[in-house]
C-alpha cells in the first residue's frame, strides 16, 4: 500500500533526541508503535545486561519490528534473557527448539529436542502453563528426555490447572492411549470437551472422533460433526479432511459428495496431501465417477512425496484407469512407493477414518492373474506379483517371498525389478543397506531400457556411493536417462548446468535441458520456463513454446501450471493479453489449491475485472489463500472486512496502522477504526482507543476520555486496561468551603 512505501524514512526521522536510554521509554516508544526507535533503545539496554530489554530485542529481530529480520539474533537475546531468569524468554525457547524456526529468507532454526526440554522445563518452574504442556508432550513422546508417562501426566495436570486448553488436550490424550499405555476414552473425552469449549480446535477434532469411534463412549456423530466443523472452521487441516470424509461416506450427516469435495479441498490446500489420496477415491467411485480427475488428483499426491498416492498412480498406468497404460510409468511409480517404504495404495489399518472406498476390486484379479502368470514363469509377472506381496496388497505380506521372486524375475530380464532391487539396497530397506549391490542392480536396470536405472546410477556416481566418485560418468548416464525419456534427468541436467557444480556452467545448454524435462512432463520445470520468460532471460524458449509445455502439465490438473498460465496470458510486456484465458487457468488453479491463483481470484472479483462484483466469492478466495500463508491475501482479507463492519477485523486493522507507521493520517483513521470497534464493545479497541486518547496519538489528548475507555475494558477483564487504569492519577474532587465569609 502507498502509504507504506516511506515507512523508513519515517521511521528515520523519530531520533532518540539525544535522552538516555530507559526501559520506560523504551517500552513508550514501542506502545507508540515507534519500533525503530523502541529496538535502539532495548539493544542498548540488552547490552548493559537487562533482560527485558533483551527479551524485546529478540522479539524485535523475530517479528522483524524496527529491524531487519533476523532469527538467529532473536535466539542469541533470548539466550541472553532466559539466562538472566526470563520466564518468557525460556518458554520462546522451549516453542523454538521444539518446532524449528524459519526466518523470512527460509532460513532454519534446527530442532533440538534437549534443548528444547532444559528450556521448557525451567520455563515451567516459572509458572509457564504453555510450558508445563509442552514439557508433558516431550515426556509422553520421550523427546530429549526419557519416555515418563506419569511425569508426562503431572505436567498436563498443572497446565490444565491454569486452566490451559493445550493441558486439557495433554490429559485427554494420555487418557486415550495416545502416547501408549491404558486408556479410558469415557475420561478421554471429559478432559478433551474440556478443551474443546476453550476453542482449542486439535481437542475439538479428538474430541470428535472419540464421539464417533471411542470405547464405551455414546457415539453421537451430530456432535461429532459440530465439532468437526467448529475444528476446520478455526483452520485445521485434518478437521476438514475427517468432515469431508463423512460427508463422502454419509457418517453422521447425510451424505453430499459436493460438501465432501469443498472439505477435501480445504484440507489439500492447506497442505494435507492424504486428503488429495482421497479425493482421488472420490472422483474414482463417487455419484459422477471422473477416472482422469481422480489420476490427476492422485498425481499431485505422488509429486508431493505421498508413498500410497504413488503407489495408487502405479496402478491407474498398469490398468489404464484415467490414464493411457503405460508399464514404465506403472513401474517408475511402484519404484518411488518402495523408496519411500509404502507398498501399498491404502491407509495405516484401525485409522479412525478408513478408506471405505478401499482399494479396487482390480488388485484382487492383478493378484490372481499374477499366481496363474507366476506358475509359468513370467518374469514380469513374477516382478508384479513381488510388489504385491512386499505390501499385503490382496496378498498375505511376505518380504522375503517377495524379494525371492523379484530375483527371479529380475534373472528372467525384468528391468522394473532390478530398479526395485537396486532401491531396495540403496535405502536399506529390510536388507542391509549396500550401495555397490545397488549401483550393480541400477546398470542392469539401465542396460534393460528402464531410464530410471541410468538417473538413479548417476547419483551414486556423483556421490561415489559404491563406486569410484567420478562427476563426468554421472553426467553421462543423466543424459542416457534423459534420452529415455526420464523428465528428472533432463532437470538434473539443467540444474548442473545452471550451477556449474560437476562441470562448466553453460546457460544456453542448461535452458535447453530445462525445456526437455518441461516437454517430458517435469511440472517444475514448466514453470521455470515460464518465469525465465517473465525475467527476459535471452535464452528462454518463445512464448508459444512455453505456453504449449504448460498446456500439457495443466490440462492434466496441476495447478502450477495452470497458475503460470493465467498469469501468461495476463497483460505483458511486447504482448497482447487474453483476461479470458487468463481468468480461464487462474480458476482453475484456484480451485486446485494455488494460492497466487486464489489471491487473483479474489482481487478480480473484488473490483469486478472483466466479471461482476461479488464481494462473497472474493472473500472465500482471500480466504483460501490467506490459510496457506499467502500474506497479500490476509492483508486484503483484513481490509475488506473490516470496510464491511467486522468488528474484530477493524481492531486489527487499527493497531496494524498504529504498529507500522508514524503517518498522522494513518493513526488518524487507525483511531476511527478503534472508535468504531469500541462502540460494539470490543475490549482491545477500548483499551487501545485509551492509549491513543491518553498519549494523543491520531487524536487530541483526553485523559477523561481515555479513562472511560480503560473502564469499559477492564469490566470485562482486560488485564492491561486494568493495569492502566490504576496507573492514571487519581481525579480530584472539588469540595465546598463551609466557612463563613
Amino acid at each position: 500500500m502507498d502509504h507504506v512505501v516511506g515507512l523508513k524514512s519515517l521511521f528515520s526521522n523519530l531520533g532518540t533526541r539525544n535522552r538516555v536510554p530507559s526501559l520506560a521509554l523504551a517500552e513508550a516508544a514501542r506502545v507508540r508503535g515507534r519500533h525503530a526507535q523502541a529496538t535502539e533503545q532495548f539493544r542498548a539496554l540488552a547490552t548493559a545486561g537487562d533482560a527485558t530489554a533483551q527479551l524485546r530485542l529478540a522479539q524485535a529481530y523475530e517479528r522483524g519490528e524496527g529491524i531487519a529480520q533476523d532469527v538467529l539474533e532473536a535466539v542469541h537475546w533470548f539466550n541472553a534473557a532466559a539466562e538472566q531468569g526470563s520466564v518468557p524468554a525460556m518458554a520462546r525457547l522451549g516453542e523454538i527448539y521444539l518446532t524449528g524456526l524459519p526466518d523470512a529468507e527460509g532460513m532454519l532454526v534446527p530442532q533440538d529436542a534437549e534443548a528444547a526440554a532444559r528450556w521448557n522445563a525451567r520455563a515451567a518452574e516459572g509458572g509457564d502453563s504453555a510450558a508445563q504442556a509442552r514439557l508433558g508432550h516431550q515426556y509422553a513422546e520421550g523427546l530429549g528426555v526419557p519416555k515418563d508417562l506419569e511425569m508426562a501426566a503431572r505436567c498436563f495436570a498443572k497446565a490444565a490447572a491454569a486452566d490451559n486448553p493445550a493441558g486439557q488436550l495433554g490429559i485427554g490424550m494420555l487418557q486415550a492411549g495416545t502416547y501408549g499405555g491404558a486408556r479410558n476414552h469415557v475420561q478421554a473425552l471429559e478432559s478433551l470437551l474440556a478443551g474443546a469449549e476453550r476453542g482449542h480446535s486439535t481437542a475439538q477434532l479428538c474430541a470428535a472422533i472419540l464421539l464417533l469411534h471411542g470405547d464405551g463412549v455414546e457415539h453421537d456423530p451430530t456432535r461429532a460433526v459440530r465439532l468437526l466443523a467448529q475444528s476446520a472452521e478455526a483452520g485445521h487441516p485434518a478437521a476438514m479432511y475427517h468432515l469431508g470424509e463423512l460427508f463422502m461416506r454419509g457418517h453422521g450427516v447425510e451424505a453430499n459428495p459436493s460438501q465432501a469435495e469443498s472439505w477435501l479441498k480445504r484440507a489439500a490446500a492447506q497442505g494435507h496431501i492424504r486428503a488429495l489420496l482421497t479425493l482421488a477415491h472420490l472422483y474414482r467411485s463417487g455419484p459422477r465417477p471422473d477416472p482422469e480427475k481422480a489420476a490427476g488428483v492422485c498425481r499431485e499426491a505422488a509429486e508431493l512425496g505421498h508413498g500410497a498416492a504413488q503407489f495408487l498412480l502405479g496402478q491407474f498406468h498398469a490398468t489404464g484407469e484415467g490414464v493411457p497404460i503405460d508399464e514404465a510409468e506403472a513401474k517408475r511409480w511402484f519404484g518411488r512407493a518402495a523408496d519411500r517404504n509404502v507398498f501399498a495404495a491404502s491407509d495405516q489399518p484401525g485409522s479412525p477414518f478408513p478408506l471405505s472406498a478401499g482399494l479396487p476390486q482390480k488388485f484382487r484379479s492383478a493378484a490372481d492373474w499374477s499366481f496363474r502368470a507366476a506358475s509359468q514363469g513370467a518374469s514380469n509377472a513374477l516382478y508384479h506379483l513381488g510388489t504385491l506381496q512386499l505390501g499385503g496388497l490382496r496378498v498375505p505380506q511376505d518380504f522375503r517371498k517377495a524379494r525371492r521372486q523379484a530375483l527371479q524375475a529380475a534373472r528372467g530380464g525384468s528391468a522394473g525389478a532390478c530398479l526395485l532391487l537396486g532401491e531396495l539396497h540403496a535405502a536399506g530397506d529390510k536388507v542391509r543397506q549396500n550401495h555397490h549391490a545397488a549401483a550393480r542392480w541400477y546398470a542392469r536396470a539401465a542396460a534393460r531400457g528402464a531410464a530410471d536405472g541410468y538417473y538413479d546410477l548417476a547419483f551414486l556416481y556423483f556421490r561415489g556411493a559404491g563406486v569410484p566418485r567420478d562427476p563426468v560418468m554421472g553426467v553421462t548416464l543423466l543424459q542416457a536417462a534423459a534420452s529415455g525419456g526420464c523428465a528428472e534427468a533432463a532437470r538434473a541436467l539443467y540444474e548442473q548446468f545452471s550451477a556449474g557444480e560437476h562441470l562448466q556452467a553453460d546457460p544456453e545448454t542448461a535452458m535447453r535441458w530445462l525445456h526437455i524435462a518441461a516437454e517430458l512432463g517435469n511440472v517444475g520445470a514448466a514453470c521455470e520456463l515460464a518465469e525465465a520468460l517473465a525475467r527476459h532471460d535471452p535464452h528462454a524458449p518463445p512464448r508459444e513454446t512455453v505456453i504449449a509445455v504448460l498446456e500439457q502439465c495443466a490440462v492434466r490438473g496441476d495447478a502450477d501450471a495452470q497458475a503460470s498460465l493465467g498469469q501468461l496470458y495476463r497483460e505483458d510486456a511486447g504482448h497482447e493479453s487474453d483476461p479470458t484465458q487468463a481468468l480461464r487457468w487462474f480458476s482453475r488453479a484456484a480451485n486446485g489449491g494455488n494460492a497466487d491463483a486464489q489471491a487473483w481470484m479474489a482481487q478480480t472479483l473484488a473490483e469486478g475485472r472483466s466479471v461482476p462484483v461479488d464481494l462473497e466469492a472474493a472473500t472465500m478466495w482471500y480466504e483460501q489463500a490467506a490459510k496457506k500463508g499467502h500474506r497479500g491475501a490476509a492483508q486484503a482479507l483484513l481490509e475488506l472486512r473490516a470496510g464491511a463492519g467486522n468488528v474484530p477485523a477493524m481492531a486489527e486493522l487499527a493497531l496494524q496502522k498504529l504498529g507500522q507507521s508514524g503517518n498522522p493520517a494513518d493513526e488518524a483513521h487507525a483511531v476511527e477504526l478503534l472508535r468504531r470497534a469500541a462502540a460494539a464493545g470490543h475490549p482491545d479497541a477500548l483499551y487501545h482507543l485509551g492509549e491513543c486518547l491518553r498519549v494523543g496519538r491520531g487524536t487530541a489528548s483526553n485523559i477523561p476520555e481515555a479513562r472511560k475507555c480503560y473502564e469499559a475494558a477492564a469490566v470485562s477483564g482486560h488485564r492491561p486496561a486494568q493495569e492502566a487504569l490504576a496507573s492514571l492519577p487519581t481525579p480530584q474532587i472539588q469540595t465546598i468551603s463551609t466557612a463563613a465569609p
